[in-house]
């Protein structure tokens, strides 16, 4: 099994329309790395593949404190702030089912990859969905 040392990177150094050419490859190739937890390492990889699925059988979306975007409880206090919250945001989390020609695996959308793939926040989805219900459309 490949183990990858991330490498440092500055964002930015790459423009996007080059950096998509640079680092190509397969899912398998990324299922079988294993990987070094480090926060400050960032590695980009780019797949060319294909969402075959969303897996909403955990949901795909919750409700999270304002202050550290935790998930949190109905009850809506964050234990991690200790706070009670009044109006606490709904995040976006969507498991994509994606496939290439090599491997099947599962990708996690998070909030602000979402965002920018759907064009909405979690907040504005569920109420055009919920206005798009009471309309009747």
């Amino acid at each position: 099994m490949p183990v990858v040392q991330l490498q440092k990177r500055i964002f930015n150094e790459v423009p996007v329309e080059k950096e998509i050419f640079q680092n190509i490859v397969t899912l398998k190739h990324i299922t079988n790395l294993v990987w070094y937890n480090n926060d400050d390492q960032v590695t980009n990889f780019t797949i060319k593949a294909m969402l075959s699925d969303a897996d909403s059988r955990f949901g795909w979306c919750y409700l999270s404190c304002n202050f550290c975007k935790k998930k949190i409880p109905e009850n809506l206090y964050c234990q991690k702030c200790r706070k009670e919250l009044k109006f606490p945001q709904m995040r976006y989390n969507i498991e994509m089912k994606v496939t290439d020609e090599s491997a099947k695996t599962t990708f996690l959308l998070f909030d602000s990859i979402a965002q920018k793939l759907i064009g909405l926040s979690c907040y504005q989805l569920l109420n055009k969905q919920e206005n798009d219900i009471f309309s009747g459309e």
